[in-house]
């Protein structure tokens, strides 16, 4: 009878053991899959962040085209306008 109650005793305990670690391992899962969706939410937010990085380069290096363009074009003009007023 005394080994029964020791049996039975471990049973209790064993089954005890698999409902919490089955409770800890439910509750990993939910937070992997919670981290696996912010890390997707990074990874989107990332490639948004870097298209437009690309885009903004791009941008600027039209804009420092145009502005050695304009420079350009205004020293060209100054010196037009020097030489006319050094003829006269």
């Amino acid at each position: 009878m005394n080994g029964l109650i020791w049996a039975f005793l471990a049973f209790i305990v064993v089954a005890i053991t698999k409902y919490l670690t089955a409770l800890r391992l439910r509750k990993l899962r939910e937070r992997r899959e919670k981290d696996y969706q912010s890390a997707s939410d990074l990874r989107r937010v990332l490639d948004q962040v870097s298209e437009k990085e690309d885009n903004l380069k791009t941008e600027t290096e039209m804009l420092r085209t145009k502005l050695t363009a304009m420079r350009n074009v205004v020293v060209n003009l100054e010196r037009m306008l020097q030489k006319q007023t050094e003829s006269r």
